[in-house]
């Protein structure tokens, strides 16, 4: 685009309300003209003025190099940025991006690759750093001073006529930075701009450079373009123009597959824009467990038909589904753990009895999941019941609630002559430890086939393998049941998938860990079995509780208990237990 001729427009034209100005951002830009350089607020800034909305940033504009502003500011000025350098200016407790004039030179510290901008530290004039813009409505900028708009690129009249254009060759400027064709989507759906037929055509052609784009700095601008307060719209135009297909083609084919699936994916997105309008919190975990959904509950149910346990087969699908997004998005860790929480919550909705219910509805993800069941009612009549219930159990008091899912309660099963006494090791060092254990310890005790004889105190220990994750909580129990040990096993696992534990890596935190110590006098040597616990000898923090319990314990084949720990001193405090608490 050749450079046009500089237009100005007062504020009797532009109709800008100075006082939606930041202050402190007037406060920087003064300080910077005093200092005898030009600035501006400018880009997004200038053009949601100008359509009457609130901004979210003030940016600014300035001729000052970063080390120019970094000696006008001192310890209030940070320099940041590889592939353009700016300042992150605070004034306030607030930050403001400070970003020199870019330039029009060919050569310098400017490199780009296939057509891609990598590095671009040049720097220019007022004139020049506007063609170097993206989008004719970015090109603005605004004088405090004089409360003018510097308009080098036509972008007054086309926010005036609602067009949204690329400066210079729709192509080219989507090679350089192919983000920009979801910043078009963006502003199209949240703005109202049209996008232009060139940047219609250019987008539709060059769709596949979407690939270029960083994992982390896509899965940045589609959570923006997801909450921008129109999500549904900017869905159908990523689809229109296949970057949604290109980004997910499994989990887009997987949508694709029946009506109902394309009906939940809209409804989520209007039930995030509905929140948006009505001012409530919005989170991407939301979203991303919705329009995943369709593709992991395929594997959920190809893993139910092989008779793969519930909670196995929802963590496999949380994992395969990962693993595919991956390809081009890099969604954070806490992004993934959410999501896997929300999807969980769907099979512990069924639990319509006992504590167990109010452990989901005290779930930090609970209210996600709620909404998230609601979207799921039409999959099968069954959930629009249970959506019901879960909806009216909000509304009851707290007494009410209790006479609703506490059942009658029922004489505990007698167990058969041929019960075995077990000892069981528990241990939590995720949120409230001691707390996770109480839980635990109720859960075994309401287990039909389980009789808690005896537990011991409470231990501080120290965690083993991996130090770096905060102390344990660890104790031990006595009980009898007539299970045998790999049923006992299985009931032990679906008590700690209520806990809410989920796999991690080895020595790893957890909500709760429970094994089985001693089976009776009984040696098992199975694939993921093995009693006695071949660590039983070596740990103090299994030891001092087992002998607390009984300090006769005979080991089979091995002794008795308390001279066989590797670790454990009777004249001294074993090393791995900090306290008994």
């Amino acid at each position: 685009m050749s450079k046009i001729k500089l237009q100005t427009y007062n504020q009797s034209q532009h109709g800008i309300d100075t006082g939606k100005i930041s202050p402190s951002a007037q406060v920087i830009i003064t300080k910077l003209i005093e200092n005898n350089y030009q600035a501006y607020i400018v880009g997004g800034a200038v053009r949601d003025l100008l359509l009457n909305k609130q901004p979210k940033d003030f940016d600014i504009a300035t001729n000052a190099t970063p080390d120019e502003i970094k000696s006008v500011f001192k310890r209030e000025c940070r320099i940041i940025g590889r592939r353009f350098r700016l300042a992150h200016v605070y004034c306030n407790h607030e930050m403001y991006e400070v970003a020199t004039f870019r330039g029009s030179q060919k050569h310098g510290q400017r490199e780009l690759k296939k057509g891609q901008i990598v590095r671009d530290n040049v720097f220019g004039t007022i004139d020049q750093d506007a063609l170097r813009r993206d989008f004719t409505c970015n090109a603005l900028y605004f004088d405090i001073q004089n409360a003018n708009i510097l308009d080098y690129c036509n972008g007054y009249t086309d926010i005036s006529e609602n067009q949204l254009k690329f400066i210079g060759d729709d192509r080219t400027r989507i090679i350089e930075d192919p983000v920009r064709m979801i910043r078009a989507i963006r502003f199209q759906a949240k703005l109202g701009l049209k996008m232009s037929d060139k940047i219609t055509q250019a987008t539709q052609s060059e769709h596949q450079t979407i690939a270029n784009v960083s994992p982390a700095r896509l899965f940045d601008e589609l959570v923006k373009l997801f909450h921008c307060s129109n999500g549904i719209e900017a869905y159908r135009l990523m689809k229109k123009f296949n970057l949604f297909q290109f980004i997910f083609p499994k989990i887009h084919s997987a949508i694709d597959k029946s009506p109902q699936n394309k009906s939940f994916i809209e409804r989520a997105f209007n039930s995030t824009d509905s929140r948006i309008a009505q001012g409530k919190s919005i989170t991407p975990i939301f979203l991303f467990a919705c329009f995943m959904w369709p593709f992991a509950r395929e594997i959920i149910d190809r893993l139910e038909n092989k008779k793969v346990p519930l909670y196995e087969a929802v963590n496999t699908a949380a994992n395969e589904t990962f693993i595919i997004a991956r390809t081009r998005l890099a969604i954070p860790k806490v992004i993934q753990i959410g999501i896997r929480h929300i999807w969980l919550l769907q099979y512990r909705f069924n639990f319509t009895k006992g504590k167990r219910v109010f452990a989901t509805l005290e779930n930090p993800r609970f209210r996600a999941a709620y909404d998230f069941l609601l979207l799921r009612q039409s999959e099968t009549p069954e959930l629009e019941t249970l959506a019901q219930w879960w909806t009216d159990i909000q509304k009851l008091s707290a007494q009410k609630q209790k006479e609703l899912i506490f059942p009658p309660r029922v004489k505990k099963i007698k167990l058969s002559p041929k019960s075995h006494t077990c000892y069981l090791g528990l241990g939590s060092n995720v949120g409230d430890s001691q707390a996770n254990i109480k839980k635990t310890l109720e859960l075994i005790d309401e287990s039909a086939h389980i009789t808690t004889l005896e537990t011991a105190s409470l231990y501080l220990t120290k965690p083993w393998g991996k130090t770096d994750q905060q102390d344990f909580i660890n104790t031990a129990i006595k009980i009898r049941t007539k299970l045998k040990p790999v049923d006992l096993l299985e009931a032990l696992k679906m008590i700690e998938i209520k806990m809410g534990r989920t796999k991690t890596e080895k020595w790893g935190p957890r909500v709760i860990d429970i094994d089985i110590l001693l089976y009776g006098n009984n040696v098992v040597k199975q694939q993921h079995l093995e009693i006695p616990h071949p660590h039983i000898t070596e740990r103090s923090f299994v030891i001092v509780p087992l002998l607390e319990l009984n300090n006769e314990i005979i080991i089979p084949k091995k002794g008795k208990l308390g001279k066989l720990g590797k670790y454990y001193d009777k004249k001294s405090e074993a090393n791995d237990i900090i306290k008994k608490i």
